[in-house]
């Protein structure tokens, strides 16, 4: 929900891109705060009538640690295969990455590059455990979109009901054109090597099947929402 604005709704008083920010104008990496940290901060934005914090990098398990009735938690999740590929794409047209080949670019390492994204990001390990403990942290978020997932995005719009009638507006500033002459290699590498993604990222697609299985049945969520305030991830 970073690059999505709601209606109604008041972002945190210093943002970039729905990523809050301290006094310096540097994003604040909410997702490595722990749970005290993180509520208290939680708090004085309530106090500020902030409605809307969003973070594109992700949440933490500390997150779902805060028992408070007025904060939604939502996230949006995809195949994680499809994130890798998507990511490669855009650091090599943004030229935050010199490797044009996504089997070197996984290799050389990286948070963003990790076929684990998920599990690392959530609960800082990896393996089974770590992957089981990921699932159950996403599975108790209030709503959780799966991009792709036919109707997600008109369901979390319609039934996000915020102050009485409050829209989503999709935005897609960041999207990479594939067919871009500059990402004809980068793009051959990965039609090259996709049965080799499929394998390293077999086991966080268990996490990515069971989440869905779990939040889209029917390729969209059934469960209406509404509060007074929400917190994307």
């Amino acid at each position: 929900m970073h690059s999505s604005f709601v209606a109604g709704l008041r972002p945190t008083r210093r943002h970039r891109n729905g990523n809050p920010e301290g006094r310096d104008r540097k994003m604040l990496d909410i997702w490595n705060w722990d749970q005290d940290r993180l509520a208290t901060w939680l708090a004085e934005e309530l106090q500020r009538s902030t409605s809307l914090v969003c973070c594109e990098v992700g949440f933490s398990n500390a997150v779902l640690k805060i028992q408070q009735p007025r904060i939604l938690k939502l996230a949006t999740i995809r195949d994680p295969k499809s994130r890798l590929i998507s990511n490669f794409m855009f650091a090599v047209r943004r030229g935050h990455t010199a490797e044009r080949d996504i089997l070197s670019y996984v290799k050389r390492g990286g948070n963003n590059a990790r076929p684990d994204y998920y599990t690392n990001l959530i609960i800082g390990r990896t393996g089974e455990q770590a992957r089981a403990e990921a699932e159950a942290a996403i599975k108790a978020l209030d709503y959780v979109q799966i991009l792709g997932a036919p109707n997600s995005w008109d369901f979390l719009s319609d039934n996000l009901l915020i102050n009485g009638d409050t829209k989503l507006q999709k935005f897609h500033r960041n999207a990479t054109d594939y067919k871009d002459d500059a990402l004809k290699e980068p793009w051959q590498s990965v039609l090259d090597a996709d049965s080799e993604l499929d394998a390293i990222c077999a086991e966080e697609a268990k996490l990515f099947a069971a989440v869905r299985a779990h939040f889209a049945p029917s390729g969209f969520q059934t469960k209406a929402i509404s509060a007074g305030t929400a917190a994307g991830d």
